[in-house]
């Protein structure tokens, strides 16, 4: 998760700018509970990457190195188009096809995609 994000000031302001409607920034952008954040972050469980840099590459990097999934909605294709040869892209491609798993909520329950993690009985 990007840094900033776990800074209660920076999200209080994220937050009001929203309310009111300036500058670019949704709701749906700014944590609900950056204390929660926090405290997986102390835990180790979530790990917070420097503002600066792209926080795709360290998630897709860490999945990738540990034979993992990555838990997302977002499908990558920034990170697919950015990669510098033809090669390379058709590598992150194939390797975004089938790691990725998509997710929804049903009220309070997580659901994750079970085309992609099809549950075991």
């Amino acid at each position: 998760i990007p840094d900033y994000l776990l800074d209660l000031n920076r999200v209080g302001e994220r937050k009001r700018m929203a309310k009111v409607g300036l500058g670019d920034v949704r709701a749906s952008q700014v944590p609900d509970d950056v204390l929660l954040l926090q405290q997986l972050c102390a835990e180790g469980t979530l790990i917070g990457t420097p503002p600066q840099d792209y926080d795709d590459s360290y998630c897709i990097r860490y999945a990738q190195s540990h034979d993992g999934l990555v838990v997302t909605n977002d499908m990558y294709r920034d990170h697919v188009k950015g990669q510098a040869t033809r090669e390379d892209r058709e590598r992150e491609k194939e390797w975004t096809n089938t790691h990725l798993v998509s997710y929804t909520w049903v009220q309070d329950e997580f659901l994750p995609n079970p085309e992609r993690y099809p549950t075991r009985n």
